[in-house]
């Protein structure tokens, strides 16, 4: 099936890298923006087979807010096993626990 649209709610809040749709079978590196105001930290979480399709947070939080820049990586290797359409979305926290609007890109993981 297609993968779903691309969701980039805000400019302070996005993926630049990965694109909609690319295939990997190795570490994924994350690029974009991750600014809001009040900031406190941003997260990574991913959905997909590996994760019975639930969004489960993946790798450490960053404290510090980044802008056009790395964001992290996920190691896309320990997915070969269960290949298949992977969401991963950014979230940033700002510092009274409130959560901005999530930017999602769907990869696709192949051996």
């Amino acid at each position: 099936p297609p993968a779903p649209p691309r969701a980039v709610p805000r400019p302070n809040v996005q993926l630049t890298a990965p694109v909609t749709g690319q295939a990997f079978s190795g570490s994924i590196q994350l690029r974009g923006t991750a600014d809001w105001p009040n900031f406190a930290f941003y997260k990574f979480t991913l959905n997909g087979p590996a994760t019975n399709n639930v969004a489960l947070t993946v790798g450490d939080v960053v404290r510090e807010p980044r802008r056009d820049a790395v964001l992290g990586d996920i190691n896309g290797a320990s997915l070969l096993a269960q290949p298949g359409t992977y969401v991963i979305s950014l979230i940033v926290v700002d510092n009274t626990g409130n959560e901005s609007p999530a930017c999602s890109v769907p990869v696709i993981i192949q051996p």
